[in-house]
């Protein structure tokens, strides 16, 4: 039985668009075809029930665009400004009637009002819009918003700056208006805040910059550390911290530059690191469970590859030039 997948491409590394793809239970992977419409799409989710993506266009004049699925084909539903620039990351609110989205260059993070019936990118409600800088010359000159993720039955806002050293809250009313902007967590200067999820009790960040990983209990009113370590247990000169993705208890996040893959898992506050394999590529920006495999793209030599996480071994391995990001049916 073969699983559909897609794979977002940046056009400037030679990218045709959005890349469909299939993998079948021994891992090996199928591309079948692009949608050279859906360009940049460097972050996306998928909506089961609506059929329904949406989409950031990263770049300067960031656009988020929402797409149904008729037929195996892409139908546009129009696209909506972020109002900022490089849009890199998307999340839904639960009721499906917002969504969120964080502009990396210009650091900002924006809610679009979603059209109930289908899906389709109304308009942008809310915007907030950071300032400062922080101790890194070259990649922290200015605020870069890299995630935004919906707390709270959708009445808050969590976002990271990896531009500030900061992770934000803010609330979110009806009409998806963001207010009452607090910072919830100050990491350790040049930490780069990256992605960020948020589990029961605890919220993961990890860090772009230093390639690290912190794990947070929230509280009513601030994140409170209680671990943190490495992602790169070879610590490799000039690493990057990747994505972040958790699943079963276990916290994933890819090594830019070690170009590995590691799980970490939490207990009585502590972080233990329980498996770390190579990835099959080089830079795996993005990783997704694909059915039962994990599967990485790899920004920099343009590859995709699915791993066995049981045991850590690659399978397949497919050039789709400009991989960025994965989205699974």
């Amino acid at each position: 039985m073969k699983h559909r997948f897609w794979i977002g491409t940046y056009s400037a590394n030679g990218g045709e668009g959005l890349i469909s793809a299939t993998i079948d239970e021994a891992g090996r992977i199928e591309i079948e075809g692009a949608e050279s419409r859906i360009v940049d799409a460097s972050y996306g989710l998928w909506c089961a029930d609506l059929q329904t993506a949406w989409f950031v266009c990263e770049q300067e004049a960031g656009q988020v665009s929402g797409w149904r699925l008729e037929n195996d084909r892409w139908v546009p539903l129009g696209s909506v400004s972020t109002g900022g620039a490089a849009p890199c990351f998307l999340d839904i609110s639960p009721d499906h009637s917002l969504l969120a989205v964080a502009n990396y260059e210009s650091g900002s993070v924006a809610t679009i009002v979603l059209d109930a019936a289908t899906g389709a990118p109304l308009h942008r409600s809310g915007f907030l819009q950071n300032s400062g800088k922080g101790p890194d010359p070259d990649r922290q000159a200015g605020p870069h918003v890299h995630c935004a993720r919906f707390a709270d039955k959708g009445g808050t806002l969590y976002f990271t700056d990896l531009g500030l050293d900061r992770v934000f809250a803010a609330s979110v009313d009806s009409g998806g208006e963001l207010q009452d902007k607090r910072v919830m967590f100050c990491a350790p200067p040049g930490f780069g805040p990256r992605h960020l999820v948020a589990l029961a009790d605890e919220v993961m960040v990890n860090g772009e910059l230093s390639s690290g990983l912190v794990a947070l209990a929230k509280t009513d009113g601030t994140f409170i550390p209680m671990d943190s370590l490495r992602t790169d247990p070879s610590n490799k000169p000039g690493n990057l911290g990747g994505h972040l993705l958790v699943e079963d208890e276990l916290i994933w996040t890819s090594n830019r530059g070690a170009d590995t893959l590691v799980a970490f898992r939490v207990m009585q506050g502590a972080l233990h690191q329980v498996a770390c394999f190579p990835s099959g590529g080089q830079s795996p920006r993005h990783l997704a469970r694909v059915n039962k495999h994990l599967v990485a793209a790899h920004e920099k030599d343009g590859t995709v590859s699915s791993i066995d996480a049981s045991v850590g071994n690659v399978l397949c391995d497919v050039i789709v030039p400009g991989a960025a990001f994965l989205m699974s049916a």
